[in-house]
């Protein structure tokens, strides 16, 4: 199944460069504007050590935020860690909305991240690692897809979006993602 690339509307959205594996598995990414004004920003929240905690926190779940420029939360996703497998849920945090869930999986051929939506199982083709990818929902419909940057102020990512999705819940999505892709790395 081919991933349909061409979408009628798009908005844009910048995820700046510069950020190492250490901080993507700490939930501290930066989205802005093509003029690298910051619109939105995530970070962890929760964070509880694997080594020397009590066996009860094991089934506490970690948590991201994604908040707006103006520091208010938009967004969280909480990992859970009853599984075995790096798995976490993102959240539109004032309406309690499910938006989506994002799971590793062990892989060597295909690509080791599976989302799902509300629809349903996305449909993800590229590579998560190089932020060069594109994401679909169930049904087909194109959600977003990275690339590569070309932008004046140094090292960027671009995130196209059907204009349909906030970019907020966008950002979310793409946090998800690098969440589970850069856990048990």
């Amino acid at each position: 199944m081919q991933l349909d690339k061409v979408v009628m509307k798009m908005g844009k959205l910048y995820l700046k460069g510069g950020k190492s594996t250490v901080t993507s598995l700490f939930g501290e990414l930066e989205f802005c504007d093509d003029q690298e004004t910051l619109l939105y920003y995530s970070k962890l929240t929760e964070f509880m050590p694997a080594l020397g905690c009590h066996a009860s926190s094991i089934a506490m779940r970690d948590k991201y935020r994604v908040f707006a420029a103006n520091g208010i939360p938009l967004a969280e996703v909480t990992r859970n860690k009853k599984k075995v497998m790096p798995e976490f849920e993102a959240r539109l945090i004032e309406a309690d909305d499910f938006i989506s869930t994002v799971k590793k999986r062990l892989s060597i051929i295909k690509l080791p991240i599976e989302m799902t939506t509300k629809t349903g199982k996305c449909l993800i083709e590229g590579n998560v690692f190089k932020k060069n990818f594109h994401v679909a929902d169930a049904d087909g419909t194109a959600l977003f897809s990275i690339k590569k940057a070309d932008v004046p102020w140094g090292e960027a990512s671009v995130i196209e979006f059907n204009d349909t999705l906030a970019d907020y819940t966008v950002a979310t999505m793409v946090l998800a993602i690098e969440s589970a892709y850069h856990t048990g790395n």
